[in-house]
């Protein structure tokens, strides 16, 4: 429990001495994805003319709670219940988030799904490169394929993972049940 711990606190300090080096440099790069749980078939959906935006958050906890909430704010209007972060959606779209770097797409870098970095959870997934934590909610609910992930009722459960390469951000929201 101990290691574990000391393990999230270095994580958080690394990555958040990453993010804070953010700077504005909007990129024109967001995608959606949904798993069907039941046949495991993806639908891909990529949004070309959505502009997702960048910015310097302070630290990662508070710039991925604020998407959330941002997010949560959303379904709520929708008449949605809210969405749970679960530390499992964390890690995954940490991880996710990551591997935006290598391959900006749904396909993992090894060439498997998304949802294989942790198929036990995670649905949906939608991506940002280049982002503001203030904005990025509202890039994605400009785009009806992003909202369409984020307004899934039967999702309950999700995670903000943020990263950042070459003054670049990375943003995944990955959403389960």
């Amino acid at each position: 429990m101990v290691k574990k711990i000391i393990s999230i606190i270095l994580s958080t300090i690394v990555i958040g001495i990453n993010i804070l080096s953010c700077v504005i440099y909007p990129i024109n790069d967001l995608t959606a994805i949904e798993r069907d749980r039941i046949n495991n078939t993806c639908y891909i959906i990529i949004d070309d003319e959505v502009i997702a935006l960048s910015g310097d958050p302070s630290s990662i906890n508070a710039a991925s709670l604020l998407i959330l909430d941002n997010i949560n704010i959303q379904r709520a209007a929708g008449g949605l219940a809210t969405l749970t972060q679960t530390n499992e959606l964390m890690a995954a779209a940490t991880v996710r988030a990551k591997e935006q770097v290598e391959n900006f797409s749904h396909t993992r870098p090894d060439g498997s799904e998304f949802w294989t970095v942790d198929s036990s959870v995670c649905y949906g997934e939608c991506l940002s490169r280049g982002y503001n934590e203030n904005e990025v909610t509202t890039a994605w609910m400009n785009s009806p394929t992003h909202k369409a992930v984020i307004m899934d009722g039967s999702y309950k459960t999700a995670g903000v993972g943020i990263y950042t390469n070459d003054n670049i951000c990375f943003i995944a929201l990955e959403t389960g049940f």
